[in-house]
């Protein structure tokens, strides 16, 4: 579903790079292709009648706000270590660096054969790119990492494979149980119903991970979870995010 579009061209007619600075444009309709073509036409500005009306009417129309930011010495690093071009949020580039990473790992060192199509027993890689998706599972995520590298001492901190170790832990602890729990439903954006239950089963999962280790949980007969697939824990190169 798309609400509109925008253009920010990022160079300039001399190639420079624009200012960092933050850039409020008007939403339009329609496509990329069409042209004066308005999101709401109930809020016209050429439906004006006088200059307080053409005001008013000018606030009422949809704005999208856009950020333009140097990235810092510690983002870029990380950022290095992604594709040229990702759409994502910002407060999850090192998750998807710390899958890049072990991705690379399970293609090019890990492998008995390079040419090897074999599926590739990981449920961190397996799953993960859908995980990336959704936002709430990540959200969720983002939570339990924050109080974890609190604990972690800084020496660890430093240790590329100590925190990549530490991501793999973490997700598998937090994300990984959600989705093969019967009662966590797929997502469905704009589904409040959905949305509720689905933030009501993360927020246990996250208050047992505060608590303690969730095995206690997970073993319990009260929960229920999907019959078992062999795409939750093996990784096909040539599936649908071989390309990741």
């Amino acid at each position: 579903m798309s609400y509109g579009w925008v253009q920010l061209p990022l160079y300039d007619q001399q190639g420079a790079a624009v200012p960092n600075k933050s850039y409020e444009m008007t939403v339009h309709g329609g496509t990329p292709f069409e042209k004066n073509v308005e999101v709401d036409p109930s809020v016209s500005r050429k439906a004006a009648l006088n200059p307080i009306r053409s005001f008013i009417s000018g606030s009422r129309q949809p704005k999208l706000v856009v950020r333009l930011a140097t990235p810092s010495r510690d983002q870029k690093r990380i950022l290095d270590t992604l594709p040229d071009v990702l759409v994502s949020s910002m407060a999850y580039h090192h998750f998807l660096s710390f899958y890049r990473q072990l991705l690379t790992a399970a293609l090019t060192r890990d492998r008995p054969r390079l040419e090897s199509a074999e599926l590739i027993h990981n449920p961190l890689l397996a799953t993960f790119p859908a995980v990336a998706d959704q936002p709430d599972l990540m959200d969720a995520l983002m939570a339990v990492w924050r109080i974890r590298v609190k604990t972690t001492s800084q020496a660890d901190k430093k240790d590329a494979q100590h925190m990549r170790e530490l991501f793999s832990a973490v997700y598998l602890e937090t994300v990984y149980p959600l989705l093969g729990c019967r009662s966590f439903p797929r997502q469905s954006f704009g589904h409040s119903g959905t949305e509720t239950v689905r933030l009501q089963e993360i927020t246990r999962q996250v208050e047992r991970l505060r608590q303690g280790s969730t095995l206690p949980t997970l073993l319990s007969p009260d929960l229920e979870f999907k019959p078992f697939d062999m795409r939750e824990v093996a990784l096909d190169i040539t599936g649908p995010h071989a390309n990741s």
